[in-house]
């Protein structure tokens, strides 16, 4: 009896405590009302694009407690539905929104888990007591991604678009590129063995935004790991990436990115590119730096003195002036296999003068690769068949 009487005074005791606790730790819910709460404005971009895309969205979300007052507060949750999927916005000033509780909310959402077709979208207040006020604002088409053959073969380049408006052109900016290339050899040889896929998608592949600098050369820096896993959809052996941009830009590694408009640019790039090597043709001009200043090893068209790699080779020579003038294949220690030659006709790989211009579309720029280069890429032709 003793006992039972001291359990139940233990009980009691805790119980007191624990709301005592309670009281201390128990905070009001905020005061939030949704009765003149309102979505004012509303802002979605792009409106239409691949399934992939990123799309920004902003609400302007305030209350009207009286006639001519407007007052920015904190609902529990704002938020966008698109499609049955939902996507946080916040009013911080860091998610597209100007300030701080400026009214504005914004986010993103990735269309990448969800399928085609037109989407609602609407955007959704919540209180703290569980109360929803929702409002549609409008709609959002997405187009499936699909690998389309351009040219039928063996050996896969996949071309991917970064940041089109319109998905489908990708398809004829790919034909284009394509058709330039076919009159390179030694790609023009191995057309019937190379396939061209373009996949239709206009989503961010974040190139351009990231700029990186290696030993002294400005590189385009993407989103490789979403390209792999895009070109992967379509089977790809190489990845070009084209660019929606009307600037002379290219890099490479570890695959061709390059402005959709100068298909010259992209034949040096995919020099460097093409093949299982992380780097595979080097370029024929200086980077102003010794060999053993820089990390690249190996590279197949520069050579050192003497230039054993290529001392079989017709047509070769080695040339320790670059077409600037500037000592250096890659490196200022290192040869090139063939002299500059303006009238006769140069190695893509000592880079591309192109014409500047504004849409693609002919003439383009004749251009080639040297013996050297020419020999080594026929070789990855071979092992791809």
């Amino acid at each position: 009896m003793e006992q039972s009487f001291k359990l139940l005074v233990a009980a009691i005791v805790a119980a007191s405590l624990l709301s005592v606790i309670m009281m201390v730790l128990w905070k009001p819910l905020p005061e939030f009302d949704l009765t003149n709460t309102e979505v004012t404005s509303t802002d979605v971009y792009p409106d239409k694009g691949s399934v992939g895309t990123v799309f920004s969205i902003r609400a302007e979300v305030a209350s009207y407690p009286e006639e001519g007052v407007r007052k920015c507060e904190q609902p529990k949750e704002v938020r966008a539905v698109i499609g049955g999927e939902k996507a946080v916005l916040i009013d911080n000033g860091l998610q597209g929104d100007e300030k701080e509780n400026d009214c504005v909310f914004g986010g993103t959402w990735n269309s990448e888990l969800s399928s085609g077709g037109k989407k609602q979208v609407f955007i959704e207040v919540g209180d703290y007591s569980g109360k929803i006020k929702r409002k549609r604002v409008g709609n959002v088409s997405l187009t499936e991604t699909k690998c389309i053959t351009v040219s039928n073969g063996k050996i896969n380049i996949v071309f991917i678009g970064s940041n089109y408006s319109d998905p489908g052109q990708i398809v004829d900016d790919a034909r284009i590129h394509s058709m330039y290339l076919f009159n390179v050899q030694p790609f023009k040889d191995y057309e019937d063995e190379i396939k061209i896929t373009a996949l239709n998608t206009s989503m961010d592949l974040d190139c351009g935004k990231k700029q990186g600098v290696s030993e002294g050369i400005h590189l385009i820096q993407c989103d490789d790991t979403l390209i792999s896993r895009l070109g992967a959809r379509c089977g790809a052996d190489e990845i070009v990436v084209l660019l929606n941009s009307t600037k002379m830009i290219g890099s490479a590694i570890p695959h061709a990115y390059v402005s959709r408009i100068y298909p010259e640019i992209l034949v040096h790039e995919l020099g460097h590119s093409f093949g299982k090597e992380k780097i595979n043709l080097g370029d024929q001009y200086s980077y102003g730096i010794s060999s053993d200043q820089g990390r690249i090893e190996g590279l197949p068209n520069c050579d050192v003195e003497g230039c054993p790699k290529w001392d079989q080779v017709k047509g070769t020579s080695c040339v320790k002036v670059d077409k600037f003038g500037l000592p250096g294949c890659t490196y200022t220690d290192w040869y090139s296999p063939k002299k500059f030659d303006a009238e006769g006709g140069v190695s893509v790989m000592e880079g591309i003068e192109a014409r500047e211009k504004r849409v693609l579309s002919p003439p383009f720029e004749k251009v080639g690769f040297d013996p050297v280069s020419e020999q080594y890429l026929k070789k990855v032709l071979e092992e791809y068949k």
